[in-house]
């Protein structure tokens, strides 16, 4: 850091301490101020200084990396792995032995919480309706033409288009004319269980 920056720094302390201590108006917006500009100061001179250090070593590979690295924060340490395993009651450390078992588990652990799922008894039969109770259809409830452009309507209008090449702008701009068609494609639709392609 330079002097200059050490020194607004400082007054930044001193304007922060002062807004603390005295929370008026001119305090704190004094105190905001002038944050906010060293802030910008401060990442300028910090691109700055990486442009001229990035410039110098943009030859050196390995010194650009390191450089980058410490930009960002990396210091290009490996996090600690894992050194062993138990399985089965047996401690593995030999990491081709540790890998394995972990891709071992990782492919079956589906079909283990699948075995470990137990069906409900009697299968799939609700109790709280009669046997002889008609089945709920969805075509029972058509869908109308006003539910249809209502629905339309409410989509958020963007340009962007679906793998058909159609926009929710465009579909807005049109529905009143293919609300008809839609409404009777969606009622067929359910009452055949067939969607259209």
């Amino acid at each position: 850091m330079t002097k200059g920056l050490l020194t607004s720094r400082q007054t930044k302390i001193k304007l922060c301490k002062l807004s603390v201590s005295y929370p008026f108006e001119p305090h704190i917006s004094n105190f905001k101020k002038f944050r906010n500009l060293y802030a910008r100061v401060l990442r300028a001179s910090k691109k700055l200084h990486y442009q001229h250090i990035l410039n110098k070593y943009q030859s050196n590979a390995k010194k650009t990396w390191q450089i980058l690295r410490k930009a960002v924060n990396n210091t290009g340490k490996k996090p600690n792995s894992i050194q062993k395993i138990i399985v089965d009651g047996l401690s593995i450390e030999d990491n081709l032995l540790i890998a394995n078992n972990f891709n071992k588990f990782f492919t079956n652990v589906a079909d283990n919480i699948v075995k470990s799922i137990h069906p409900p008894n009697p299968p799939y039969l609700d109790q709280t309706v009669p046997l002889n109770c008609p089945k709920f259809k969805f075509s029972d409830c058509p869908i109308t033409e006003v539910e249809v452009r209502e629905i339309t309507l409410q989509l958020k209008s963007t340009k962007s288009t679906d793998f058909n090449g159609v926009s929710s702008h465009f579909l807005k701009k049109i529905i009143d004319e293919i609300t008809p068609p839609l409404s009777i494609i969606f009622n067929r639709s359910l009452e055949t269980g067939y969607v259209p392609t």
